[in-house]
């Protein structure tokens, strides 16, 4: 991202900027690996009052959250310094937060040439729902969990890990709403809550048509997206065998249906109206950016996230 941000968050105001050798140092770690700093982010209340590190903390962790969904990766907040009104350092904070290395080119919805747009909107929004405790920790472990499936590996893991995220949010998402199951009556198989949140999130859920493979297998009814990401993490994690020598396809296509399904999901969550990059449509080139799903039919309101109704 080499663009400047600035954003109201909170009683916040954060403004993040790219360092001017950027290029260069992208470069180098590109053909080297390894860590870098990147860009300098700027806090100020904005009322204008001084605080100490502990007030800001929160802060300061929602934004590592944050850039952990747009990277699909850990970046890291380092070093932050306070100052008083007269420009002098009063305190400081120094640890060494969990990093993942440079570069991290694998696909993620967050686009360079977009990106100061996307993170100006998403920052406020995601700080507004990570804020509430009822979504915050169910956050922070799908985010986790998608970023360490977000990069290609092993297909059998990383569809498991993105299944176990969707189904976290999925939980959270019944949990906050009037969905709950009352005593006595049966738990919904995971398939059906996914199926339900993603419907709630007006979020497609057929089979795309170019997974062919994926969409003939038909191992349940309904099949549709949420029954396949579901069946192919059963048929993994229970080493059941039921595919052929080609499954690796039918996983490869599991596998960028369940980030699609999640990267929409945390999305719609925090209600993001902007663009994205959407990966069921290939590799376009940077700047080949779409409105999610939801945005040409309105916001989903606190109303609809909480207790909509599937259609089966």
């Amino acid at each position: 991202m080499a663009g400047p941000v600035t954003a109201n968050v909170g009683p916040w105001v954060v403004s993040i900027d790219a360092r001017s050798d950027l290029r260069e140092i992208l470069a180098t770690t590109s053909a080297r690996g390894g860590y870098a700093l990147t860009h300098t982010c700027k806090l100020k209340r904005r009322d204008g009052r001084v605080f100490a590190f502990a007030r800001c903390q929160q802060l300061l962790t929602c934004l590592t959250w944050c850039l952990w969904f747009c990277r699909g990766a850990a970046p890291a907040v380092i070093v932050p310094v306070g100052f008083d009104k007269s420009d002098r350092a009063i305190w400081s904070r120094w640890a060494a937060p969990h990093t993942d290395p440079l570069p991290d080119t694998h696909w993620q919805w967050f686009d360079q040439a977009y990106g100061a747009e996307q993170l100006s909107m998403l920052l406020p929004l995601f700080y507004d729902t990570w804020s509430d405790p009822a979504w915050q920790w169910s956050l922070q472990r799908a985010i986790r969990y998608y970023a360490d499936a977000a990069v290609m590996g092993t297909l059998e893991r990383n569809i498991v890990l993105a299944q176990v995220a969707l189904e976290s949010l999925a939980f959270a998402h019944r949990a906050n709403s009037s969905q709950q199951p009352q005593d006595g009556r049966r738990k919904p198989p995971a398939s059906e809550q996914i199926r339900q949140l993603l419907t709630d999130l007006r979020i497609p859920t057929a089979i795309p048509g170019g997974f062919a493979g994926l969409r003939k297998v038909e191992a349940n009814a309904p099949w549709d997206g949420p029954a396949a990401i579901t069946w192919l993490r059963n048929d993994i994690v229970h080493a059941n065998r039921r595919v052929d020598a080609r499954r690796w396809k039918l996983w490869y296509q599991g596998w960028r249906l369940a980030l699609w399904y999640l990267e929409l999901s945390v999305l719609a969550i925090v209600k993001y109206k902007g663009r994205f990059r959407n990966r069921l449509v290939g590799e376009p080139h940077v700047g080949a950016v779409e409105p999610v799903p939801w945005a040409a039919v309105g916001e989903p309101s606190h109303r609809q996230l909480a207790g909509g109704r599937a259609r089966q």
